[in-house]
């Protein structure tokens, strides 16, 4: 069967029409398609933008932050060139919760010498603080020195380790610094006192006896301090 010529034309227009609606959807998809990405980047560029504001006040924030130095003190942040200048704030004062000692240079001292007293950590010589013999501050005199190994005699009242110059060492004798005429209190260990002030235990020392052990060898005074080794007598009176 022979179709007509317009049959032929008609099928022909309707195919055009199809073909026409085809691709004018896919080119609506693909400007929608188009739009979309579109959107898409300007978003994107947008929330970039936000976040490397964020990321530069960071980092404004974190240069003016005062950063430890090699010592862990803390180095300051320049000031900008418009910042006020703001005065510091004054100082707290220091407050010490205990007293300070004073510090005392160790001395070299011979026989014979007087001692005020003995110090605990001398900064070398003679850990002993030197004195006038006559004063009421000299509790101890010098009797003998001995070198590193020797010791002092047996009835000594008090000995103390000395170093020398170059490191060597010795020991410091001591004995109450005992004199005729002057007063001294033994409520304690002694230690001299002004006769004209109280003080507990005064005694005055009489005389001093060589030579014996005896305290009935003292002339004078009710009773005495013995040196059983060196052989003496502090002859003391109660006032």
């Amino acid at each position: 069967m022979v179709r007509s010529v317009t049959t032929l034309e008609d099928e022909y227009v309707s195919r055009r029409r199809v073909q026409a609606g085809v691709t004018l959807t896919g080119f609506v998809i693909a400007a929608a398609l188009s739009a979309a990405c579109l959107i898409a980047a300007v978003l994107s560029f947008t929330a970039n933008d936000h976040d490397s504001g964020q990321t530069h006040a960071a980092a404004t924030s974190l240069s003016s932050t005062a950063a430890p130095s090699a010592t862990g003190a803390p180095i300051a942040a320049e000031p900008s060139g418009d910042a006020t200048a703001t005065p510091a704030a004054p100082e707290e004062p220091l407050i010490l919760n205990k007293g300070a000692d004073e510090k005392h240079p160790g001395e070299t001292v011979a026989v014979g010498d007087c001692v005020a007293a003995v110090v605990a950590a001398p900064d070398g010589g003679a850990p002993v603080q030197k004195s006038a013999c006559s004063g009421t501050d000299s509790r101890y005199k010098v009797t003998a020195k001995v070198t590193e190994g020797a010791h002092c005699p047996g009835d000594a009242d008090r000995s103390v380790g000395e170093t020398l110059p170059g490191g060597a060492k010795d020991t410091v004798c001591l004995d109450y610094n005992w004199v005729a005429g002057n007063c001294m209190s033994v409520a304690d260990s002694p230690k001299p006192v002004d006769c004209a002030a109280t003080a507990p235990g005064r005694v005055r020392v009489v005389e001093i006896k060589y030579g014996t052990t005896d305290v009935n060898s003292c002339t004078g005074g009710d009773r005495g301090f013995v040196y059983n080794e060196r052989r003496f007598v502090v002859c003391v009176a109660n006032f």
